[in-house]
């Protein structure tokens, strides 16, 4: 079914993988993906990101997965939302792919337990369950895709490789597993890191994120387990340039809408905790 899109002739439709460890800033930052948030709708599969944005009194639309059959439910929301005409989103967000595929997991096991146990040994095959959680995952990923929006998959991170200096060498890719990884990061147009800085907050309470963007064309990256630190966005995507950390007033709806007329409105503010 045709949809039109709300995103304008201009701004190339984006797939954003935003990664970090739980606490990070995702669910805040993916927020930012519209100066209108009216404009972003979220499949929830982390409850935790519901209530971030509760917390903070972001009124943003969404839909909770259900534990009893998350791949159905999903389905099922992307259908509905591909039916709306006029497309009233410029941006889906999923948080995030690792909870929802722990969800996808374990209801499998309950669900299709009969088919995946072998009848020689008695026990889980392995290797049937990884086949079909892979199958299922690349297809919400496929049917998300292919929505007349932006989608932007929030993810928990690898542990990162270091030496024996304690420098970071490869940053974890996104905490799935099997060749999922492989379809997030080759589908994906940027990929977003968030990471803890530990710099006093305003009058020296708490905290305060901040985030490194760096980004690859499709196709760049070393794929499986880990990736490589990917080379930085140019100079003129990031704000202020690569000198020092994105703040959080430049959002993601800068490197949703990079290409289109640069404009000067900020992005919503966030204060309070992160999550």
């Amino acid at each position: 079914m045709q949809t039109e899109s709300t995103l304008g002739v201009h701004s190339a439709k984006r797939i954003v993988n935003v990664l970090g460890e739980p606490g990070s800033g995702k669910t805040l930052y993916a927020a930012t993906a519209s100066r209108d948030p009216r404009k972003i709708f979220i499949i929830a599969a982390d409850p935790a990101g519901l209530e971030t944005l509760s917390t903070n009194k972001i009124d943003i639309a969404f839909r909770a997965v259900s534990n009893a059959n998350p791949f159905g439910d999903v389905v099922k929301t992307v259908m509905e939302l591909s039916k709306l005409k006029p497309f009233p989103y410029t941006t889906v967000v999923i948080d995030d792919v690792s909870s929802l595929q722990l969800m996808v997991k374990n209801w499998l096991l309950v669900a299709h337990k009969e088919e995946l146990t072998s009848k020689k040994t008695g026990a889980i095959d392995t290797r049937a369950l990884f086949g079909r959680l892979k199958d299922r995952m690349q297809t919400l990923i496929l049917i998300i895709r292919d929505l007349p929006c932006h989608a932007v998959w929030l993810a928990w991170t690898k542990d990162a490789t270091t030496n024996e200096h304690g420098e970071i060498m490869k940053l974890g890719g996104p905490l799935v597993e099997g060749a999922t990884s492989d379809w997030l990061l080759g589908f994906a147009s940027v990929n977003i890191l968030l990471r803890l800085a530990k710099v006093p907050g305003a009058e020296g309470k708490g905290i305060v994120w901040k985030r490194e963007v760096r980004t690859k064309p499709f196709g760049g990256f070393a794929l499986k387990n880990r990736i490589g630190l990917p080379d930085p966005m140019p100079y003129d995507l990031v704000p202020g340039g690569n000198d020092g950390p994105l703040e959080w007033s430049h959002g993601l709806v800068d490197i949703l809408t990079w290409g289109r007329k640069p404009t000067t409105r900020p992005a919503p503010p966030l204060h309070g905790a992160l999550g």
